[in-house]
């Protein structure tokens, strides 16, 4: 698919997350960011496919990973790129990647079609 459909699925996947907050996120208009209600930790930041267009590679951070959009008008590619942080004494980084399969390649998969 084009990365402009892998960037719009994901947007999509980011704000039906929203929902999970019951009413609590807070839109910033000026930067574009859904945060947590009276805080600013971050909950979705949709990226804008025309501001990214001429780009080749878009790295998306979040506080957990690192994700790479690459492509262009006919093929794209979704990376995680890297994990930040084991949380515990555990190393979770299988289970982080199980989650990310999870809640974003397969839901990406599923609007495919």
């Amino acid at each position: 698919m084009s990365k402009a459909r892998l960037i719009s699925y994901f947007n999509t996947i980011q704000l039906s997350e929203i929902k999970n907050y019951n009413g609590l996120v807070d839109f910033d208009s000026d930067k574009g960011i859904f945060h947590l209600h009276n805080s600013k930790d971050t909950v979705a930041y949709p990226l804008d496919y025309r501001k990214l267009a001429g780009e080749d590679t878009i790295i998306y951070k979040t506080s957990y990973a690192e994700i790479q959009f690459s492509g262009d008008y006919a093929r794209s590619s979704l990376k995680l790129i890297s994990l930040y942080a084991a949380w515990g004494k555990k190393n979770y980084t299988q289970k982080a990647v199980e989650q990310f399969e999870k809640k974003v390649i397969r839901k990406i998969r599923k609007m495919q079609r």
